[in-house]
């Protein structure tokens, strides 16, 4: 009789978890937890054994294809200095769809997971035991097109090396189940920062805002060094193509300006604007625009 009861409990318990994923509006972001966040371990990551939800099964559709670009940072170009905090962005672009998910984690190529990761609103979770991995939530699913989730990431101690950020996506049909979905798979590789000279350069800002956030008629640079520095700011588009650069031909310790975004003539999206100083990336900042 024990039994009977425990095979019935346990048959309750599926059919309910599956009622929840693919019930109605939960689109088809498939197998969140009691915390509305999907389990660890699905991010195309070697400690996760590279798996991602279609090759557990979870999401039927195409095969994983692979997205360059898809994750970014604003770690400047010589690299993380150990112990600071960058921030992340992970990036679904499909048009004409309305529900995405994700999932990141840092590790090196051997599957060590190094840094701290850090969630910055209720649209993105921590999960697995080691909370080695962040995800979507149930509240993070929504976009028109593309789906965009920010998170910090403290950079490991000094000689760690080069450390791949590894994030899988899913870009559902909306169908509320499971099939039909695809599943992108994007790695972001960041190296440690090494040479004094880059560091003191890199560490030079004293201040740097750029707004509004988004933006849809103009960009604000405000920027502030601790030292006089010959500035060059470029204004990239996702695909990587500079669309706007500004130099200032004297050093200064104070580099303002204001960008009219009807003169760039700018589609929305994500753009980034990257200080350079004697041909150096000292610092790069994400603006989404608007329209």
């Amino acid at each position: 009789m024990k039994r009977k009861i425990i095979i019935i409990s346990a048959l309750i318990s599926t059919a309910l978890f599956m009622a929840f994923v693919n019930g109605p509006g939960n689109g088809n972001i498939g197998h969140l937890q009691s915390s509305n966040a999907a389990p660890a371990g699905y991010a195309g990551d070697p400690a996760g054994g590279n798996k991602t939800c279609n090759t557990t099964g979870c999401h039927a559709g195409p095969s994983v294809q692979t997205q360059t670009g898809w994750i970014t940072s604003d770690i400047p170009a010589q690299g993380y200095t150990p112990g600071s905090t960058y921030l992340i962005t992970a990036t679904a672009v499909a048009p004409g769809h309305s529900k995405f998910g994700f999932q990141v984690s840092s590790q090196t190529s051997a599957g060590a997971y190094k840094g701290t990761l850090a969630s910055l609103s209720g649209q993105t979770a921590l999960v697995g035991t080691t909370t080695k991995y962040i995800t979507q939530t149930s509240s993070g699913t929504s976009g028109a097109g593309s789906r965009t989730w920010t998170f910090n990431w403290t950079a490991p101690a000094a000689g760690t090396g080069s450390v791949n950020f590894y994030g899988t996506f899913n870009i559902t049909n909306s169908n509320n189940n499971t099939q039909g979905d695809t599943i992108y798979k994007s790695i972001l590789t960041v190296n440690e920062a090494t040479g004094v000279g880059l560091n003191e350069v890199s560490t030079s800002i004293k201040k740097c805002v750029i707004s509004p956030v988004p933006a849809n008629e103009f960009i604000n640079i405000d920027v502030e060094f601790t030292k006089e520095l010959a500035v060059t700011c470029k204004i990239i588009d996702f695909n990587g193509k500079m669309v706007k650069e500004i130099s200032e031909n004297n050093k200064t310790s104070h580099f303002e300006k204001r960008i009219s975004l009807s003169e760039l003539n700018l589609s929305a999206g994500l753009y980034f604007v990257n200080l350079y100083s004697e041909n150096n990336m000292i610092h790069s900042k994400k603006i989404i625009i608007q329209q």
